[in-house]
């Protein structure tokens, strides 16, 4: 079967004149640099998108590791606050609260073609403003009560003078 192709294409070329044959010769590696050509220029244009999604991909969960370091800026400045009742640990907790709610709403205009990371965002800021709200907050208010009281009631000390010279 091949050899019947090849047949039929060498009759067909032996009839053609030297001009024809000349112009085949010239239009055939022609038209392959033209399909070659435009095969390339199509997968470049696909890589190059597939490059800028990548590079929203990686925004996208940059983003989402930035979130999370707030989150934990938050929880351990709170912690360092209610186990010392030092003001200075608050510092990390208030300037991740600031920037909470820019950082957020980038995020949300990164992945706004995409509804369902939007609605996670939107329940992760929730989550955030609950977690200020019902836990963060009256935590540190409570905190903030005892550190300021003083170190031993007047009462106190009384007691602990009697008991002290009782056992002298």
């Amino acid at each position: 079967m091949p050899n019947y192709f090849i047949n039929i294409c060498r009759q067909a070329f032996d009839q053609l004149q030297t001009r024809q044959k000349i112009l085949l010769g010239f239009s055939v590696p022609l038209l392959l640099m033209i399909i070659i050509a435009t095969v390339v220029y199509f997968s470049i244009g696909k890589m190059v998108d597939d490059a800028q999604w990548v590079q929203h991909s990686q925004q996208v969960i940059a983003g989402g590791q930035e979130l999370n370091t707030l989150m934990i800026d938050m929880e351990t400045g709170e912690r360092g606050f209610l186990i010392t009742g030092k003001e200075p640990f608050l510092e990390s907790f208030h300037a991740a609260q600031q920037i909470w709610d820019t950082k957020i709403a980038n995020l949300k205009s990164l992945v706004s073609d995409n509804p369902a990371q939007v609605t996670r965002l939107e329940k992760i800021d929730q989550l955030e403003k609950n977690w200020l709200t019902h836990a963060a907050s009256p935590e540190i208010e409570m905190r903030g009560r005892v550190a300021r009281l003083p170190l031993m009631p007047p009462t106190c000390k009384k007691y602990c003078l009697v008991a002290k010279a009782s056992t002298s």
